[in-house]
């Protein structure tokens, strides 16, 4: 034997396997896809299988995690017999969750899915929530560790512009939301009981991104816009806000949200406003780096003292791009996942 190599150990390679919904879905992308090129760097092998395309046998997916280190089933709930068969084969079994995955999402309960959730996560080798709530709920009615680990952003990719926008205070004031077909009703109740400027008071433009418009429709008095969402348009699109609204309605589905909306937002360093509902009174400072908003009245005057007050939509802009790369960058939280996953450094 080379005596270089005594007393040394070596390590087989890391073998990770991801089951998944799809390769757009957010879940994905901001909780598994993002940390890919650190795991990689380590020489980590990840294998991803997409559960929701067509052809896909759940005796392969066995194959691939009888060879694997590390299975994560990301907030799929797999029926009783499929997931007692990958528990036989997983060496070390983690349930990523970053919603709340046992009720509708209309809020509603569901017994089904709630006996789901909780087989699932008695299964576990360690659960990550994207969230306290989440993370509590999880502990509630597992014994298996609960780690938390928040939903983060791509700071360097989601940023500010390189030169700061023009304001000129004859155009309208640009409030801009950001989502998804399924979650257009959110924005639906805020356009409902929009606070209508005052009297010589500067006028809003509400700019909507979304899959479709679908329920979108403009109340009368506000200018509205609509663009349909994609990846190439969105970060310039996030640029041409002013600010960036999140309004929540108060139920079991939303408090298990992980404030995505407000950190893309925040990232591209523009205060926001948002519901005080979950994640987002941990997310947003009130006062410092946005507004939390409780009603219509609430709504107004933080619309109106970000529309008035450049200096202050300004400052708040940066102390708000200063809080998502500290705490919800992937940078800081690169780390807390790959310890999660027990992934040595190269």
């Amino acid at each position: 034997m080379d005596e270089k190599l005594k007393g040394t150990v070596c390590y087989a390679p890391m073998k990770i396997l991801v089951l998944t919904s799809r390769r757009r879905k957010p879940s994905y992308r901001y909780r598994i896809a993002q940390f890919l090129p650190d795991l990689e760097s380590r020489g980590v092998t990840v294998q991803t299988i997409f559960l929701a395309r067509r052809g896909v046998r759940f005796g392969m997916v066995l194959e691939c995690a009888q060879g694997a280190d590390v299975v994560i089933v990301q907030k799929r709930l797999l029926r009783r017999i499929y997931l007692k068969r990958l528990r036989k084969r997983a060496r070390r079994l983690i349930y990523d969750v970053d919603d709340a995955v046992w009720c509708k999402d209309d809020g509603t309960p569901s017994l089904r899915l709630r006996k789901r959730f909780e087989r699932t996560v008695r299964s576990a080798d360690l659960v990550l929530a994207g969230n306290s709530y989440l993370a509590g709920v999880a502990r509630d009615v597992c014994d298996s560790p609960v780690q938390l680990l928040p939903t983060v952003v791509d700071t360097e990719h989601y940023s500010p512009p390189s030169e700061a926008k023009r304001i000129d205070h004859d155009s309208p004031f640009v409030l801009g939301w950001i989502g998804s077909t399924s979650t257009n009703t959110y924005l639906r109740t805020l356009l409902q009981d929009f606070p209508a400027p005052m009297e010589q008071e500067r006028s809003y433009l509400l700019h909507a991104v979304s899959g479709s418009s679908e329920g979108l429709d403009s109340p009368s008095g506000l200018s509205f816009q609509f663009t349909e969402w994609s990846s190439d348009r969105e970060v310039p699109i996030l640029r041409s806000f002013d600010a960036g609204v999140m309004p929540l309605p108060d139920n079991t589905w939303t408090r298990g949200k992980c404030g995505m909306k407000a950190l893309l937002y925040m990232a591209t360093g523009l205060p926001c406003v948002v519901s005080p509902v979950g994640v987002n009174r941990d997310i947003v400072i009130d006062g410092e780096t946005g507004f939390v908003a409780s009603d219509s009245e609430g709504w107004r005057r933080a619309f109106r003292a970000l529309a008035n007050d450049e200096d202050l939509r300004v400052r708040m802009g940066r102390a708000a791009r200063e809080r998502a790369v500290g705490h919800w960058s992937k940078e800081a939280i690169s780390p807390v996942f790959l310890q999660a996953l027990d992934v040595r450094s190269s």
